[in-house]
């Protein structure tokens, strides 16, 4: 039903107001949507900004430092200036654009625009950030193996090894954006191919993926979906498509997905991942349209 709803409200919303959500709030019409939502979902996003309202008392974001990580015997979050780890922009400034994006509220954009100023990709009315996705997107491509035809994941491994993970999957909207920006088409080619090679490679016969965790398939079904949306690909539309049908039938009675999709059958093991199914559930609820292959 959210997700019937959410749909309903997207359909409106480019129906009345394509252009951005500043007409939306000049207009008034994100309260009016606002109160169609389901209480459900209205609560969870509540209650989501309770939650990171803390965080931001606790220890704000400032320029170089990011919260990454918190303990269950503490009520404070640890921060950190080390950018080399694969969590540290999930808090600054991912979730705080995403927080202005479902509420509108500055207090949200702010704090993300003083953390990590350039980094608004498309939230913000500022400019400057299209010159970080780009320079991003290059740096990207430094790490593709024309040989092998995909984008490296790690520097370690075998002589002759090249090690990739399904997570890789989530970076390729980042070369399709420098692409469109930039008109350069060597970003698409790159992406292609990661995408061409990652069908061939770490699915088994269901479509789920050897890298078994539940959030690795829920990137594999938003990868596909983005890429299908860049290019008009039905082929990997299907993909993204087969690998969520395995995702759903995977969920337990409460639809609350267990960490790893085997985890449930081990007597006394069941814990849960709630990010996978928020992932999962940011591509279902915007289903793509492919109007065809991409020239």
């Amino acid at each position: 039903m959210v997700r019937q709803q959410l749909l309903g409200l997207r359909d409106v919303l480019q129906d009345e107001f394509p252009s951005s959500h500043v007409c939306a709030i000049n207009c008034g019409y994100w309260d009016r949507c606002w109160g169609r939502l389901e209480p459900k979902l209205r609560d969870t996003i509540a209650y989501a900004c309770e939650k990171y309202s803390v965080v931001l008392g606790q220890n704000p974001p400032a320029q170089g430092r990011n919260p990454h990580s918190g303990k269950p015997i503490s009520t404070f979050w640890d921060d950190t200036v080390n950018f080399s780890g694969w969590v540290v922009g999930f808090f600054s400034p991912g979730i705080l654009w995403l927080l202005y994006d479902v509420t509108l509220d500055t207090k949200w954009s702010n704090v993300a625009v003083n953390s990590q100023e350039g980094l608004q990709f498309g939230f913000g009315e500022d400019q400057g950030w299209e010159d970080t996705i780009i320079q991003a997107a290059h740096s990207l491509c430094t790490r593709f193996l024309s040989i092998a035809g995909v984008i490296r994941s790690w520097n370690q491994g075998l002589m002759g090894e090249c090690t990739v993970i399904i997570d890789n999957m989530m970076n390729l909207n980042l070369l399709y954006k420098a692409c469109s920006l930039t008109g350069n088409q060597t970003f698409c080619n790159v992406a292609d191919s990661h995408t061409n090679k990652t069908i061939l490679n770490p699915f088994r016969p269901d479509y789920s993926t050897y890298h078994v965790v539940a959030y690795s398939q829920s990137w594999v079904i938003v990868g596909f979906v983005e890429t299908a949306q860049w290019t008009g690909s039905s082929v990997f539309l299907d993909v993204a498509t087969r690998a969520a049908d395995l995702f759903i039938e995977r969920l337990p009675e409460d639809m609350i997905p267990f960490w790893e999709f085997d985890a449930g059958l081990v007597p006394g093991c069941h814990p849960r991942d709630t990010s996978a199914a928020a992932i999962c559930h940011r591509c279902l609820r915007f289903t793509p349209t492919v109007p065809g292959e991409r020239g």
